[in-house]
């Protein structure tokens, strides 16, 4: 686990225990794992692609959270 990916699980664990929000820290987990065990979001022939499997899974994250969270969203 680099850097990032422990960076964005500690923000799960403070979201999930001083917030309660057991689905956005799920979500949040989910994100740090996908950048974690792929080529998600890294250059290349297919890294940075919305078509690779790791990114989908993020974008899939993400565009709920545009429709759940708009209120809080820039």
């Amino acid at each position: 686990m680099g850097y990032i990916e422990f960076a964005v699980l500690s923000i799960s664990t403070i979201i999930k225990k001083k917030y309660k929000d057991e689905k956005l820290a799920n979500d949040i987990r989910k994100i740090a794992s996908e950048c974690g065990i792929g080529e998600a979001i890294m250059s290349g022939d297919e890294g940075a692609s919305p078509g690779q499997k790791n990114n989908k899974a993020i974008i899939e994250i993400t565009d709920r959270w545009r429709k759940e969270y708009s209120d809080y969203l820039p």
